[in-house]
C-alpha cells in the first residue's frame, strides 16, 4: 500500500469519519473504520498499480515521492464517497480525475516516480533474408554480433 490510514486521516479527517464511521468506537481508538478504509486504500493503489506497472517495475520501493501517495488517497476517498453516497460532490470526483490524469502520465512517461525502476525494453527481433542473429540487445546486452 502506498497510504496508510494515518495519513489518509491527517488530510481528511472530517470526511473520513463521515463516510467510514466506527460502529462502536472505544476510547483511544480511531473514529473511522480502519478496515475499510484499508480496504479502499489497497483498491485505490492496485487501480495505481494497473497504470504504473506499464512503466515501472512492480514492487515500488518502500519509499516513494508524497505525490503518489497523495494521489493514491484522492482515489481512496473517492472510492469511499462512491460507495457511501449516491452522488459524488464536484472536488472528490475532480481529484479523483487528476489523480487519474496523473498515473496516465506516469504510465506514459510523462511523469515519473523517482526512486522507481523503470521496465526495460523488450528485446525486438529483427530477421533479415540471409542472416543470423547469435545474440539480442536489451538494455544490459551487447550489441548484435552474427553478421
Amino acid at each position: 500500500m502506498y497510504a496508510s490510514h494515518e495519513e489518509m486521516f491527517h488530510q481528511f479527517r472530517d470526511q473520513l469519519i463521515e463516510l467510514a464511521p466506527a460502529s462502536d468506537p472505544q476510547p483511544g481508538e480511531p473514529l473511522y473504520d480502519v478496515p475499510l478504509v484499508n480496504e479502499q486504500l489497497q483498491n485505490a493503489a492496485a487501480e495505481a498499480n494497473s497504470y504504473i506497472a506499464v512503466t515501472y517495475e512492480l514492487p515500488l520501493p518502500a519509499v516513494i515521492m508524497p505525490a503518489l501517495r497523495d494521489k493514491v488517497i484522492d482515489i481512496a476517498i473517492y472510492l469511499l464517497f462512491r460507495a457511501r453516497v449516491a452522488g459524488e460532490t464536484e472536488d472528490v470526483t475532480n481529484r479523483y480525475k487528476q489523480a487519474i490524469a496523473w498515473l496516465k502520465d506516469v504510465r506514459e512517461g510523462k511523469a515519473m516516480l523517482p526512486g522507481a525502476t523503470p521496465k526495460s525494453t523488450a528485446a525486438v527481433a529483427l530477421k533479415v533474408p540471409g542472416t543470423r542473429i547469435t545474440h539480442a540487445r536489451t538494455a544490459d546486452a551487447p550489441e548484435l554480433t552474427g553478421f
